[in-house]
């Protein structure tokens, strides 16, 4: 069961989030207030308390599968993505994932 929020939600734009994001983290950890984020004037978001978020939502931290070894799939995705990271930077050109090639 979720604690009773005392404090009500806050509401900010996305430019402010974008600048502010680790002090909005520390004030939803700190205060249990509710964030909601907005885009041209409309919510989309919400940053809250992990303790509201549906049980089917409340994810194992990443560090809990340190050392446990990635499946061959996620491994070739990982090594795809990281190959154009690493192009996009030596060319510093915009990033942006290439679709696999197929061995047509």
């Amino acid at each position: 069961m979720a604690p009773k929020r005392e404090l009500p939600d806050k509401h900010m734009g996305v430019a402010e989030l974008k600048r502010r994001f680790a002090d909005v983290i520390g004030e939803v950890m700190h205060t249990g207030r509710r964030v909601v984020i907005e885009r041209r004037g409309r919510p989309v978001a919400v940053i809250g308390p992990l303790a509201e978020a549906p049980e089917t939502e409340q994810h194992t931290p990443a560090s809990a599968h340190l050392g446990e070894p990635l499946s061959e799939e996620v491994f070739e995705e990982f090594q795809r993505v990281m190959k154009h990271v690493l192009a996009s930077r030596q060319n510093r050109t915009e990033w942006r994932v290439a679709e696999p090639e197929s061995d047509e």
